[in-house]
């Protein structure tokens, strides 16, 4: 019986220790006589676990004169700025804190200053995946992963060193929000191509306390995936955003408008009429509803035709529109008709001209497109992230 209880206590240690271990096969460890299972334990310990260096820094460990700011900080759990009588040597302890919200806190006030570099900082503090609070309003507090905060603050002294970042990113902390915000704002490059299909491929998940990203971030990541033009991925795009037609925002839309399928018209029906009406309703700064319009129309097919002609034609033109310019949506409805001219919107294109005394072509034209290319830093402007 001693043996019994001491290869439970063992596995009560096991569960509690701390270090990371690796999942191995141990079925055949428990099918040993109790004597030997001790033994098959403590080579499993031994093997499969890698001691890591921890956060191991409490706030007692600081002198007393500092404590009380630290306390202040970890109670309050949001990051705040430190004071500046805290001591290089204390910043760099302080970011290894038993405390998420301290380490966040030191390591932003290590990229400011200059007896740091602040590149190093950044790049050794990319595996911090603790979630900190970083901002907190009334009913809503803004939360991120420590890496995403210190990616969010970091500034970059050149293009070269911002693009090592984004190497290491990608290509080995993918998990994090920022990997996917940086997709649409780089080249696609074949190197990342496995990264960035296997970040699209993760779970949709709305909520993002759950996972470190969410449904809007994963359409970052479909949107870079289609920007390599490769046809076979065009089902799984399809796929993904059919699964998700309620979340489909901006760079799901300017997806299927910049790189068109026929087969994206099936995610066009799916999203309308219940999920367009009902999202339309209450924005009052950028309707999703334009997006969507904008994307469509330049199908030119029945079926588009079919979904702009209900539009159009509806009664009410919105539900409920709260906030929502109501106006503005018909007018960039109408523009959108206007400027797509072809045989499937004959139709309603004459139906518009009627029904608009006066009508006149050139009030309804949209600008020349010609994008910001967000990928250029313009000169003397700090390169962030």
């Amino acid at each position: 019986m001693p043996q019994q209880e001491a290869i439970i206590n063992l596995k009560v240690k096991l569960v509690n220790t701390t270090v990371k271990c690796r999942i191995v096969n141990v079925k055949s460890s428990f099918m040993l006589a109790p004597n030997y299972q001790l033994y098959a334990l403590l080579i499993l310990l031994f093997l499969s676990c890698k001691s890591e260096p921890g956060y191991n820094y409490a706030v007692k460990d600081f002198r007393k004169a500092l404590q009380p700011q630290l306390e202040k900080i970890v109670s309050s759990e949001v990051v705040s700025k430190l004071n500046q009588l805290v001591t290089d040597k204390e910043l760099l302890e302080l970011s290894m804190s038993e405390h998420p919200v301290l380490r966040a806190s030191a390591v932003k006030a290590m990229l400011y200053k200059t007896s740091f570099n602040a590149f190093d900082v950044l790049m050794n503090h990319l595996d911090d995946t603790a979630m900190v609070v970083t901002s907190q309003q009334a009913f809503l507090d803004s939360r991120m992963t420590v890496s995403d905060y210190i990616l969010r603050e970091a500034r970059w002294k050149s293009q070269e060193e911002k693009n090592k970042t984004i190497d290491e990113v990608i290509t080995r902390h993918n998990y994090l929000r920022s990997a996917y915000t940086i997709l649409p704002s780089i080249e696609p490059q074949e190197k990342y191509y496995p990264f960035i299909k296997d970040m699209a491929l993760r779970m949709w998940t709305y909520h993002s306390y759950i996972t470190t990203v969410s449904v809007y971030e994963l359409q970052d990541a479909l949107y870079a995936i289609a920007r390599f033009k490769k046809k076979a991925d065009v089902p799984l795009i399809k796929d993904l955003l059919l699964s998700n037609t309620y979340y489909l925002s901006t760079n799901a839309w300017r997806l299927m408008r910049e790189f068109p399928d026929t087969s994206y018209l099936s995610v066009y029906e799916a999203y309308y009429p219940k999920n367009y009406y009902f999202l339309t309703s209450g924005d009052a700064e950028h309707s999703p509803a334009i997006d969507y319009i904008n994307s469509i129309a330049i199908y030119k097919t029945s079926r588009s035709a079919k979904i702009l002609d209900s539009i159009y034609n509806h009664k009410p033109f919105i539900y409920f529109p709260g906030n929502a310019d109501t106006n503005y949506i018909r007018h960039s409805l109408i523009s959108a008709i206007v400027n797509n001219e072809c045989e499937a919107y004959a139709k309603l294109r004459q139906q518009i001209e009627k029904g608009i005394p006066g009508f006149d072509k050139n009030k309804f034209q949209l600008p020349e497109d010609n994008p910001v290319d967000f990928r250029k830093v313009p000169a003397g402007q700090e390169i962030r992230w």
